[in-house]
């Protein structure tokens, strides 16, 4: 049962994290590098990153706007990792001390409970 419930932890995690980045890790990585970047040279008319001006053209946005939205939903992301992986350890850590199998369910509860909560931040 403990091994089990750990094994959840882990796949809801990896779940999540499909479900908000799936394969593009890569491309949100870049544009987070890129946006930063075009902040830092404060904003140049000229010389836009690909992914500030992609995003800004498909958005409807100035390229600083997209890009402070860039940095903005990066900021957020890196956050809910935390969060995911700081609770995930947590509970993790629980099951393994848990001395009575009845605390599990409980556990097991309140990470779901904070995965939905979770969830419902980060994906709209």
């Amino acid at each position: 049962m403990k091994a089990d419930t750990i094994r959840g932890f882990e796949y809801d995690t990896d779940n999540l994290i499909k479900e908000v980045v799936g394969g593009r890790a890569n491309e949100y990585l870049l544009a987070e590098e890129e946006a930063t970047v075009f902040k830092a040279a404060g904003y140049p008319d000229l010389d836009v990153p690909p992914s500030v001006s992609s995003d800004a053209i498909a958005s409807g946005r100035t390229n600083t706007e997209a890009c402070d939205l860039i940095l903005t939903m990066a900021t957020n992301w890196r956050k809910a990792q935390a969060d995911l992986r700081a609770n995930r350890l947590l509970s993790k850590a629980k099951v393994k001390a848990a001395t009575d199998v009845s605390d599990i369910p409980l556990i097991k509860a309140a990470w779901d409970e904070f995965l939905m909560t979770l969830r419902s931040q980060i994906i709209e």
